[in-house]
């Protein structure tokens, strides 16, 4: 009888452990294009899906980059002052920059599309280069050649 016990819980306890492991497992596994495809789905934006993913890649240097596997920021976003925000802390660049944290690839996606929001992003662009020139007119990036950039690797991956 004593033994059916522990044994029980035993059972309890592994089954809570591969219970775990199974999440681990998942949440590393979901790829950008899913969370962000969760993210836009039944928003405005969905049909920017293509435009938002090549950004992404461009702004990750192809999900590499540092800011985009410590800390999760899938589009380059910086620390916003006056719109509400998924970030849960900040990451200071070698040159300078500050850019916002998450705790989850979804949430940087998220946080994004709260930008879009805010900065009332039309929803009815139909292609890259319009979605592009959105971005340039909104100061989105720095760089002078972000349109070209952004462009190019919408349309050729």
């Amino acid at each position: 009888m004593w033994l059916d016990g522990w044994a029980k819980l035993g059972c309890m306890l592994l089954f809570v452990v591969i219970l775990l492991i199974i999440f681990v497992i998942w949440r590393r596994n979901t790829t950008p294009i899913v969370a962000l495809s969760s993210v836009l789905k039944g928003t405005p934006y969905e049909n920017y899906l293509r435009f938002i993913y090549a950004q992404s890649l461009h702004e990750t240097g192809n999900f590499e980059s540092v800011l985009f596997k410590r800390f999760s920021n899938p589009m380059g976003m910086g620390v916003p002052i006056y719109r509400k925000s998924f970030r849960n802390g900040e990451w200071r660049a070698v040159n300078g920059e500050v850019f916002s944290t998450y705790s989850s690839v979804r949430n940087g996606y998220k946080d994004f599309l709260e930008w879009m929001k805010y900065s009332k992003m039309p929803a009815d662009l139909k292609t890259c280069k319009q979605y592009a020139k959105y971005m340039v007119k909104k100061n989105y990036a720095t760089d002078p050649l972000y349109y070209e950039k952004l462009v190019n690797r919408c349309e050729n991956g």
